[in-house]
């Protein structure tokens, strides 16, 4: 620990969490990041679908795609290694029930200059369909290269099997402001406190809900060499997703691939994080199978080859925060990084992956702003774009 420099406790180790907590190690600030868990990436950072977003999958959200655009662009500049490029690309839009048309879809990218490629559906094995495109700036992540990543460059300042349960601001006899925490029942001081847990401790004041969900993993039974993901929209539908764990396993040949559905893959939602909680715990194997028939019904609507060419191998439950709105039917609809300072704790409600850098430039903002007026920094510490 450096004498002088501010103390910042991140809470934590999922994306969020393990980036800011890195940037702030490399700003000067003494970090130290607790998980609960006995690694890294244990929630939903590493269980998800693992697409860094272009913008395809929210036309009904300008700021989501604007964060999505921005933070696409910086991935590629300054994460690169995290991801990989999809050869095929499919967005389609359901001839029936979708919320949108297909040529309102492309009107939208049209009028951002989002890049696309019209393509014909039955190329890839598509019906029912009113449309497809192929997104070419979209990408894959791998499963584990963030995860060793931040594991291998925190390994000095996190700390594991750290649950903790309360955050506040506090006043000492100076009235001077710190975040007081505690931890495995014990209090510790910090000066700041940076709080990634996905909204599941120390609110954000927008209201939130807990949604528990189920994925599916299968195997390609004849691996073909290219990639491609599939996406059907815009409603209650399907996709399809390349998973990939690291550079070996996608030389090996090997394809595996996430499937989710809309209606299907949320299992439980309830407004109480411990609600969501103990449905996890009570959800089991057999419940999974289950609920298979109905995720491949769905998909086998628009791809009707599907059981012929892939076969169950895995699956996984995560849990997800998301924001209420207007109705049911848009809770999908806006998934923008949000980000609010409570005394001396900022709290992180996270969007899309994409969105790790609004959420940087945030907390960057406030604490080196706050330092600065009593301490002379030097110009590239201030420079929170560096």
């Amino acid at each position: 620990m450096v004498e002088g420099r501010p103390t910042v406790a991140v809470v934590g180790g999922g994306w969020y969490g393990c980036h800011i907590a890195l940037t702030l190690r490399d700003r000067g600030f003494n970090v130290t990041l607790f998980e609960k868990e006995q690694s890294l990436f244990q929630g939903a950072s590493g269980k998800n679908q693992f697409r860094l977003h272009a913008g395809f999958h929210y036309p009904r959200s300008y700021l989501t795609r604007s964060q999505i655009q921005s933070g696409l662009k910086e991935f590629n500049s300054r994460l690169p290694q995290f991801v990989r490029k999809l050869d095929n690309c499919i967005y389609a839009i359901s001839s029936t029930a979708s919320l949108l048309d297909f040529g309102t879809f492309l009107s939208i990218f049209n009028n951002e200059n989002i890049p696309y490629e019209k393509v014909h559906a039955e190329t890839y094995g598509l019906s029912n369909v009113e449309g497809a495109l192929h997104a070419p700036t979209e990408e894959v992540f791998y499963v584990n290269a963030p995860k060793d990543f931040y594991e291998t460059n925190l390994k000095e300042v996190a700390v594991f099997n750290s649950n903790v349960t309360n955050i506040e601001t506090i006043n000492d006899d100076n009235d001077q402001s710190f975040a007081q925490i505690t931890i495995n029942e014990e209090i510790r001081k910090f000066k700041w406190c940076v709080n990634c847990t996905y909204n599941q401790i120390s609110r954000i004041s927008s209201r939130c809900f807990f949604e528990v969900c189920l994925t599916l993993i299968y195997e390609q039974i004849e691996p073909k060499q290219k990639i491609t993901g599939i996406t059907i929209m815009d409603g209650n539908f399907c996709s399809l997703y390349p998973y990939i764990l690291d550079e070996d396993d996608y030389n090996s040949g090997r394809r595996r691939y996430t499937l989710t559905h809309v209606e299907h893959t949320p299992l439980f939602s309830s407004t109480i994080f411990e609600e969501a909680q103990e449905f996890i715990q009570s959800f089991d194997e057999k419940q999974v199978k289950a609920r298979v028939p109905l995720f491949e019904k769905g998909i086998k609507t628009f791809y009707p080859s599907f059981d012929h060419e892939f076969e169950l191998d895995d699956w996984f439950i995560s849990m997800k925060t998301k924001p209420l709105d207007s109705g049911a039917a848009n809770h999908a609809a806006s998934r923008e990084c949000l980000a609010e300072r409570a005394g001396q704790t900022i709290n992180i409600l996270s969007g899309k992956i994409n969105t790790l850098f609004e959420a940087e430039r945030t907390v960057l903002g406030i604490l080196l702003r706050t330092w600065s007026s009593s301490h002379l920094l030097s110009r590239d510490l201030l420079d929170i774009n560096s």
